[in-house]
């Protein structure tokens, strides 16, 4: 879970990267003006914004998860820097930039794609941490089920220990209460009789 989450992090920060780079190469797009001439200042607006972008790519990460299919987009992105910093616009024609136009359209297409592949595996790590979640969620349930049972075991345990001594004790109370009577009866007939004084049974003693 820790890892999903680290992943899952970086992954949403590099989103909000992703958005500011798209609107950092759309700007950069229009720097060479509406009309097809392309100017002085005009290509200095391109030098000026072309380094924002290199410096909003490079503050994007790549992020790795072994179990988690990203496309490898991030990766894709980060190595058109080389591409972008070897851009060189003149001053002329939009015509004389072609490749120079071309190649920021490429890249914001790359950007677009790393952006929705990205949202797609915050998402997908998201579930992934919500399934887990889940499935310990269950496990920890049916653990406090067995340990719920084991405890109802074990009082039932108790229980019937103490419905024995308690049988055992009354059983042990009644035979004492019965050899006690006994022991009383049982002493009257083994006390000598002597008759009472005057009785004509004295006489005979």
């Amino acid at each position: 879970m820790p890892v999903l989450a680290a992943y899952r992090s970086g992954n949403e920060n590099n989103l909000g990267q992703l958005q500011q780079l798209i609107a950092d190469t759309e700007t950069l797009s229009s720097s060479l003006g509406d009309d097809d001439d392309v100017d002085q200042s005009e290509v200095d607006a391109f030098n000026a914004q072309l380094a924002i972008v290199l410096d909003r790519l490079d503050k994007i990460y790549i992020y790795i998860h072994p179990d988690i299919n990203d496309a490898r987009a991030i990766q894709f992105l980060k190595q058109q820097v080389d591409t972008l910093s070897a851009l060189a616009p003149v001053v002329g024609t939009k015509a004389d930039n072609q490749a120079v136009t071309d190649a920021v359209t490429a890249f914001q297409n790359k950007t677009q794609s790393a952006l929705d592949t990205t949202q797609n595996t915050v998402q997908l790590t998201l579930n992934l941490e919500e399934n887990i979640q889940s499935r310990q969620a269950d496990i920890l349930a049916r653990f406090e089920d067995l340990t719920t049972a084991d405890k109802a075991r074990k009082t039932a345990e108790i229980t019937n220990i103490k419905t024995d001594y308690a049988n055992l004790l009354t059983a042990i109370s009644i035979t004492f209460e019965t050899n006690k009577n006994y022991t009383a009866e049982l002493n009257k007939f083994l006390t000598p009789f002597t008759p009472e004084p005057g009785s004509i049974l004295n006489l005979f003693s």
